[in-house]
């Protein structure tokens, strides 16, 4: 089973504004190039060359991921388990709307 990748929010508590099921309002991850410190085997490095994935921006389902209350959350990896470089995440803290990157 692949690893799931971990976030930290900066500013807590999480509040949840009108009567929606979690305080996340959008998540997006984007790969970059290759790290030197995250080894890429062949297949993941062919899949990012074909399917032009390094740079993309991508929407995370808010369902799939887990909120911890100290504010961590965890999702799953990208489908080739390729890691992902940026993470932006629009939440709601304190009865306001910020967004984090």
């Amino acid at each position: 089973m692949r690893e799931s990748c971990t976030v930290r929010l900066s500013y807590l508590p999480l509040a949840v504004e009108n009567d929606e099921p979690s305080p996340l309002i959008s998540v997006r991850v984007r790969m970059g190039r290759h790290r030197r410190d995250v080894p890429l085997d062949p297949l993941q490095a062919e899949a990012t060359s074909l399917f032009g994935l390094s740079g993309s921006w991508s929407t995370i389902e808010l369902s799939t991921i887990n909120v911890g209350t100290d504010g961590e959350l965890a999702f799953m990896p990208h489908l080739f388990g390729l890691p992902y470089d940026e993470v932006e995440v629009t939440y709601t803290a304190d009865g306001r709307s910020l967004l984090m990157r």
